[in-house]
């Protein structure tokens, strides 16, 4: 478990920032998945300019939450605020890169490949340098040209 500072959205009391409220606003986090309720009615604290935190000692990056705050204090609508988090995907198994990434590809597709360029084995001539595949096919191939003492590597493709 690691802890996660929630961010309770921005509180104003009619138009001007909320700050100084007695008693502080309270939170409900929920795990969205089981609907168990993992904290109930807990202080949160002011951060400022009408910005609250709470502390969530318990949160697992894994599980995403749902979260209900309460400022007893303010009046109408302003008295609730409703947030989600969490949910992230800490580790995702990926398999081999199988194709160059574009610059639009996905940030995981350019890691993967990333991985697999100083990873994987290379062959390289005085005319173009391959990147193997783990079953020893090539990957990509970018050319090289000698122009006097040094070469130019062309993109992977």
């Amino acid at each position: 478990m690691a802890t996660y500072a929630v961010k309770l959205p921005f509180l104003d009391d009619n138009g001007d920032p909320a700050t100084g409220l007695a008693p502080l606003p309270t939170i409900r986090i929920r795990n969205y998945t089981t609907k168990a309720l993992v904290v109930t009615d807990a202080n949160s604290e002011e951060i400022g300019d009408g910005w609250y935190k709470y502390d969530f000692t318990d949160y697992d990056p894994s599980v995403e939450y749902v979260c209900q705050g309460y400022a007893a204090s303010l009046t109408g609508s302003n008295r609730y605020l409703w947030i989600g988090f969490g949910g992230e995907k800490t580790d995702v198994a990926q398999t081999e890169a199988t194709t160059i990434p574009t610059a639009i590809s996905s940030l995981t597709d350019k890691l993967n490949w990333l991985f697999s360029y100083f990873r994987n084995e290379k062959v390289v001539t005085d005319i173009l340098e391959t990147l193997k595949k783990e079953d020893g096919t090539a990957l990509g191939t970018a050319t090289l040209a000698k122009t006097g003492t040094s070469y130019t590597k062309g993109e992977m493709s």
